[in-house]
């Protein structure tokens, strides 16, 4: 059945939203990737406030 009806899936499938425990754990989830992420951009935007005050350019005459 599967082989011959391409959209066997959309019918087999609920017309449900995902439950509050599946929402709550996406939410963790995507949280978790930005506090994962924090230290490398927090680090990456110290740096470039460095350079750019240590190696200014001499201003124009």
């Amino acid at each position: 059945m599967q082989d011959r009806d391409p959209l066997w899936y959309d019918r087999a499938e609920p017309d449900e939203e995902p439950g509050l425990l599946l929402t709550s754990a996406a939410i963790l989830f995507v949280g978790a990737l930005k506090l994962y992420g924090m230290p490398y951009r927090l680090c990456r935007t110290l740096a470039d406030r460095f350079i750019r005050r240590a190696f200014r350019t001499a201003p124009r005459p």
